[in-house]
């Protein structure tokens, strides 16, 4: 889109109710859909542990299985694997985040797995008008002798988008409950197949 006239490089211009922007030095213009990303960006440091009262090798043989980790995550409708990655999975859930709300679709991926200490998780998706992408660090350690286990997790996450315009601390006040819930499944599925 290209719009005659005097322009200044770097401005925002409002033109039929869509926010244009001339990016410096060019005449090409950008509407607010396609600088979602560059403005509506939110970066988060999330974190937290997690107490499970049986043993560290059967709160892993847990998390590496994906129906366990399907059932576990808040909202799932599907939960597919990649054809050819052993731990790489489509997924497809029904979120209830602070005020957006709907359906999200992305990938979800294990890796730097090291048993039975630690792996990463890797979550990219898009819905609603949202973009999310993030990745968690998660630590196993034996707590009371071996007979529990306390999980460490540290995120980075990447929001933009309709959820980006909501508050940060709404944002992580809904992201420490769905993580909750993720271990407090897991939980449950560890004690029901003791």
């Amino acid at each position: 889109m290209h719009i005659a006239g005097k322009y200044t490089p770097g401005a925002t211009y409002h033109k039929g109710g869509s926010l244009l922007f001339f990016a410096a030095g060019q005449k090409a213009v950008y509407t607010s859909a396609q600088l979602l990303d560059s403005h509506r960006r939110r970066r988060m440091k999330l974190g937290g542990s997690y107490r499970f009262s049986e043993p560290r090798a059967q709160v892993w043989a847990t998390m590496m299985d994906p129906d366990a980790i399907a059932a576990a995550i808040p909202g799932v409708e599907e939960f597919l694997p990649v054809e050819g990655e052993e731990y790489a999975w489509l997924a497809v859930a029904k979120v209830s985040l602070a005020a957006v709300s709907g359906r999200f679709e992305g990938n979800v991926r294990m890796s730097e797995i090291e048993a039975p200490d630690s792996f990463r998780l890797t979550v990219s998706g898009e819905g609603q008008g949202s973009i999310i992408s993030g990745s968690v660090l998660m630590k196993l350690e034996d707590a009371d002798g071996g007979a529990a286990t306390t999980l460490h997790w540290d995120a980075d996450a990447n929001i933009s988008g309709k959820l980006a315009r909501v508050g940060q601390r709404l944002i992580k006040a809904a992201a420490n409950m769905m993580s909750k819930r993720f271990f407090s499944g897991l939980a449950r599925q560890i004690q029901t197949a003791a």
